[in-house]
């Protein structure tokens, strides 16, 4: 600690019998009047804590590193949460503070346009969320998570305003957190298993996953947790959906050295096409595969896995050391009933793919058209998380537009965390 003011008392030497510091007095001093002996035994008192220390960094330089960097990050945190941070409050008053609601547009706004509906939290909304972890000593909310995000960890970095910490402790175990943070059933996940949830709202965990990967985007930066050593291994991935690039993050963070193949013409399968903008913006979906290509994943589109290149040259001529297969469930499946093959009835693969892909809601402006169903009745068949994406840019196009059902106890009814999603 170098202060300049001698609180720290490092420098503090015996000049004329007189104690001065080099800091505030020095650093020039009549050596012939300096009591070296004193100054040798003081410096001496740091010397086994300072073996110590060397001898930690030598065993662990990863984990040292990482702790500097923490606290660097800390150092450059908001200026509005140093006025939070000094008066912080109990755990037990913590855990009572009311869940942030989620910045959304105007009713008004997004009926009439494609953007994303939830905006975000602010950095202010997201440290006052993040103090509402209980901070369990055997987290639920861990085993909720299918991938088991330490949601406890990065959270608690999140509440000491390290987020760039926050995102490279979420890419661990999850290396889409702009993803999931925004279509992630968390209420049925993490968040289900939250012990708040019994006397008070459940933590955000969702939207605190959301706010690290925004913040990192906005800071033009990703965070990465470390590396391991290159295996020389190969694997190739076919599809380029939500399984393949998990699974091509996860593969090149252990080292190996990975290809994802995608028959579209852009990678990102489900995402990119089944997804609409409102609910999941595509630049947030390309920022995330630019970011697995900064980790060193590759991708080769227009790609027809079993036409373009089979399997076994992928595995022979091609020197792969393994295929993983990831093409999702791409094909539709009917009713089976009468005239569902008439002109206007899409199955939702269909119509979403000419939408969110073709961009057919911007017609004519882009090639790609749907059919027209202005001043028309407009059935959705369903009210699953599918059936929802379909109906609202089905809304935007008819005045009338209803959910179609099977009334059983087997029903889907519509979800409550789509509402949120999308603030029906």
């Amino acid at each position: 600690m170098v202060d300049g003011t001698g609180m720290c008392g490092g420098c503090r030497v015996l000049v004329g019998g007189q104690a001065k510091f080099a800091c505030v007095d020095g650093p020039e001093f009549d050596a012939h009047q300096v009591d070296f002996d004193v100054l040798a035994q003081r410096n001496a008192m740091y010397r086994a804590a300072e073996r110590d220390s060397m001898e930690r960094f030598e065993q662990h330089p990863q984990q040292d590193l990482e702790r500097i960097e923490h606290q660097c990050r800390l150092a450059e945190r908001h200026p509005e949460l140093d006025t939070i941070m000094t008066n912080p409050l109990k755990p037990k008053d913590r855990v009572k503070l009311p869940r942030q609601e989620m910045p959304a547009q105007p009713t008004d706004v997004r009926r009439h346009d494609f953007d994303e509906v939830n905006l975000g939290l602010s950095v202010i909304q997201a440290h006052s969320e993040a103090s509402r972890c209980p901070e369990c000593s055997h987290p639920h909310c861990v085993e909720g998570c299918p991938v088991g995000v330490k949601v406890k960890e990065f959270v608690e970095l999140i509440y000491d305003g390290d987020y760039l910490g926050a995102a490279a402790k979420i890419r661990e175990d999850n290396v889409l957190p702009a993803v999931t943070g925004r279509v992630c059933p968390q209420e049925h996940q993490c968040e289900g298993k939250c012990i708040l949830g019994k006397r008070f709202a459940p933590l955000g965990i969702g939207y605190l996953e959301r706010f690290v990967a925004d913040y990192e985007h906005s800071q033009g930066k990703i965070a990465l947790p470390p590396k391991a050593p290159a295996t020389g291994k190969r694997v190739a991935i076919v599809g380029s959906g939500p399984a393949g690039l998990s699974a091509a993050g996860d593969l090149v963070l252990k080292g190996h050295e990975v290809t994802v193949f995608e028959a579209l013409h852009e990678p990102g399968g489900v995402l990119i096409y089944g997804i609409p903008e409102f609910g999941l913006p595509k630049a947030i979906v390309r920022q995330e595969i630019d970011n697995l290509r900064t980790m060193g994943v590759r991708f080769e589109t227009n790609v027809v896995i079993g036409k373009t290149i089979t399997i076994d040259e992928l595995l022979g001529e091609e020197g792969f050391d393994a295929v993983f297969i990831a093409t999702g469930a791409g094909l539709p499946k009917f009713l089976g009933v009468p005239g569902e093959h008439l002109a206007g009835v899409y199955s939702a693969n269909e119509f979403l793919t000419r939408v969110n892909l073709m961009s057919a809601n911007k017609f004519p402006d882009y090639d790609e058209p749907v059919y027209d169903c202005r001043d028309r009745v407009v059935a959705v068949v369903g009210t699953g998380n599918t059936a929802m994406d379909a109906r609202f840019p089905s809304s935007d196009r008819s005045t009338n537009c209803r959910s179609i059902w099977r009334s059983s106890r087997w029903a889907r009814v519509p979800i409550p965390w789509f509402n949120e999603r999308h603030r029906i």
